[in-house]
């Protein structure tokens, strides 16, 4: 009998069959699914770099720009606020992002400057004058508000030009009598090189000048305030050439009213301050109504503000800026100045720039004369 072959006993078992078919259907689900895989990685839709799908198509891949990465924003540069000068928000900016952050940078631009920033920034500013930037940022750097300023303000506001002529020669007949002066053509009244002068102010008191300066200024013979205070408009410039600095910063800084508010010679002897029954004598009816009290340190003050007020500016030395002080404290009326007693002026006299202002101005005597001629009442 024949041996059966291998199909023929396949073709006689078919449980055996069966098995062979679906291992080769799983073999074939297997590769097929690996080919996808394959096929799904490594596809670039003809858009490779080896072999771009169309010369067209590759030129516009090459063109397109690569994302950049996202940078944190720098912060704007912080300093002073511009627009208290009335500059637009606009040019505050612009004035940081070049570097200009103070009050004090603008109270330093030279006429060049202001010319500069003026054609830079004045189409978008027509309502500001660039001239007047420097001084009203010099207010601003002190703490005092440029629109606020008064006469009594001497280091602050716009300018000051030194008259054309001074007679100098009446200026040593009646403030230097004595003394070894001279009428110099180009620097005023001046001392004599090597003199020891009679009487010697600290001229680095007026804001501008300094330490430095005001050596200067004594190598040149000036020592005295009253010699700055009668400077004509040919001494300043002269003086700006020989110290070095522009004519403009002696007339911005106001050296001439800064001096004359430092020296009032004539008006300490008179000085005479209250004694607190004094003071109390003169406002014994509000005291008693309770409507003023007497304070240790400044004298008579309301506690609140009264319905009759004075114009405390009207006092030689008062500006907007102190008499709103003054107001704070509770002082609304001149007699409340013309009875301060010692401890009161002393009191005052530390918020004030010139700290002797009061005895130098006399504001006691000034307040009584005002108070006098307001209500007919002689104190």
């Amino acid at each position: 009998m024949e041996t059966p072959t291998f199909f023929a006993e396949l073709a006689y078992e078919p449980e055996r069959w069966r098995a062979i078919v679906w291992i080769l259907f799983w073999l074939f689900l297997v590769a097929a699914l690996v080919w996808l895989i394959v096929w799904l990685l490594f596809w670039d839709d003809g858009e490779s770099d080896e072999a771009p799908a169309s010369p067209e198509r590759a030129s516009a891949k090459k063109k397109e720009p690569k994302k950049a990465k996202a940078e944190k924003p720098a912060s704007a540069p912080k300093g002073d606020d511009f627009t208290k000068l009335g500059l637009a928000a606009g040019t505050g900016t612009a004035l940081l992002g070049a570097g200009v952050t103070k009050y004090s940078q603008i109270a330093d631009w030279s006429d060049d400057d202001v010319s500069a920033n003026a054609a830079s920034f004045g189409s978008e500013n027509p309502k500001v004058d660039f001239k007047d930037l420097p001084w009203k940022a010099n207010a601003l750097a002190n703490g005092v508000d440029p629109d606020s300023v008064g006469e009594g303000d001497a280091a602050f506001g716009p300018p000051h030009s030194a008259p054309d002529k001074v007679d100098h020669d009446m200026v040593m007949a009646k403030n230097f009598s004595g003394e070894d002066v001279k009428n110099d053509a180009d620097l005023g009244v001046v001392y004599e090189k090597g003199v020891t002068p009679n009487h010697e102010d600290d001229l680095s008191a007026i804001k501008g000048v300094g330490p430095k300066i005001s050596k200067e200024l004594n190598d040149y013979g000036v020592f005295c305030y009253k010699q700055i205070a009668n400077w004509s408009n040919h001494n300043v410039s002269e003086f700006a050439e020989r110290l070095n600095c522009f004519k403009g910063r002696i007339e911005r800084d106001r050296w001439i009213p800064q001096a004359a508010g430092l020296d009032c010679p004539d008006s300490d002897d008179d000085f005479s301050a209250a004694t607190a029954d004094e003071a109390a004598s003169q406002f014994a009816d509000e005291l008693s109504a309770g409507t003023v009290k007497q304070d240790e340190v400044y004298g008579i003050v309301y506690l609140k503000k009264p319905d009759e007020i004075d114009d405390l500016k009207k006092v030689k030395g008062i500006g907007k800026v102190f008499e709103g002080k003054l107001h704070e404290i509770g002082v609304y009326r001149f007699k409340q100045i013309a009875v301060w007693t010692d401890s009161a002026c002393q009191e005052f006299s530390k918020m004030l720039t010139f700290k002797d202002r009061i005895y130098r101005d006399n504001w006691l005597d000034q307040a009584k004369d005002f108070h006098d001629k307001k209500y007919d009442d002689k104190l």
